[in-house]
């Protein structure tokens, strides 16, 4: 659809694909919702807050998650954040993981 490939795209249920360097450049250019706020004071390192965001992010597409008000961003991130502190830095698997027990909740 965006003219990517099957390794620099995020598959979407709704049928759209975003591509992988996008989001990238979103979240390094700071336009993507800060899952920082939530995070303790506990040191993680660059690449899991990256990994936490990116999973982040992923999500809130996928849930359709728009309002930065809504309560459900502060549940996801906390997912996210408790998968990463448990030892899960795989932004795909957090991703899987965290749908997965959203959607049963």
């Amino acid at each position: 659809m965006f003219g990517c490939s099957v390794f620099d795209c995020l598959w979407v249920p709704f049928g759209h694909n975003i591509p992988q360097r996008g989001l990238e450049a979103q979240i390094s250019a700071g336009v993507i919702m800060p899952i920082k706020k939530y995070i303790p004071d506990t040191t993680f390192g660059p690449e899991t807050i990256k990994d936490m965001t990116t999973a982040f992010e992923r999500i809130r597409i996928v849930l359709r998650l728009k309002d930065p008000d809504d309560p459900l961003i502060e549940v996801v991130a906390k997912k996210v954040i408790s998968l990463a502190s448990q030892g899960t830095h795989d932004p795909k698997e957090i991703e899987r993981l965290v749908i997965a027990d959203t959607k049963r909740t």
